[in-house]
C-alpha cells in the first residue's frame, strides 16, 4: 500500500473514530446546551413597560448567545443556554426605531429555563447606546 493510500485509510479512520467519539459523548454538555432553554419576562423602564427595545443573553461560560425583541413591556427568548448570564437591553422609543439607550446586568438561568423574570430598569442605570455603525 503506497503512503497516500495509507495516509487517506488513516485519515477515514480517525475522522470515523472521530466522529463517533462525538455522538456518543456529544461535546460534554447538557440538554440546554444543545436545545436551549426558554426565558420569558418583563421589562419596566421608569416604571412602564418597556414599549419597544431588544434583550440579549449570553452564557458567561460558554459565550452561547441569545436574543430577542421585547414588545410592550414582555419578551421570550429560546435557546437560552443555564448558568451565569450577561444581559443586555437596548431600549427604543419606537419598535421601527434605533436604540436610544442601553443597560447591562446578569442573571441566572436554571436548568429548565428563566419564567417570568422582572427587569425593572430606571435612567440613572442606562447609558447611551453604542451605535454599531457610525457611519449611519
Amino acid at each position: 500500500m503506497s503512503f497516500v493510500a495509507t495516509f487517506r485509510h488513516n485519515s477515514c479512520r480517525l475522522t470515523i473514530i472521530l466522529g463517533l467519539a462525538y455522538s456518543i459523548c456529544g461535546c460534554g454538555g447538557t440538554e440546554a446546551d444543545s436545545k436551549g432553554w426558554s426565558a420569558t419576562g418583563t421589562v419596566d423602564y421608569e416604571g412602564n413597560p418597556l414599549a419597544a427595545g431588544e434583550i440579549s443573553f449570553m452564557n458567561i461560560g460558554t459565550g452561547n448567545a441569545a436574543s430577542g425583541s421585547i414588545t410592550d413591556g414582555t419578551f421570550s427568548i429560546s435557546a437560552v443556554t443555564n448558568g451565569s448570564q450577561g444581559v443586555l437591553i437596548l431600549g427604543k422609543e419606537k419598535p421601527d426605531g434605533e436604540p436610544t439607550w442601553q443597560w447591562s446586568g446578569k442573571a441566572d438561568v436554571p436548568e429548565g429555563g428563566l419564567k417570568d423574570v422582572k427587569f425593572t430598569i430606571t435612567a440613572k442605570d442606562t447609558k447611551p447606546a453604542s451605535n454599531p455603525n457610525p457611519d449611519d
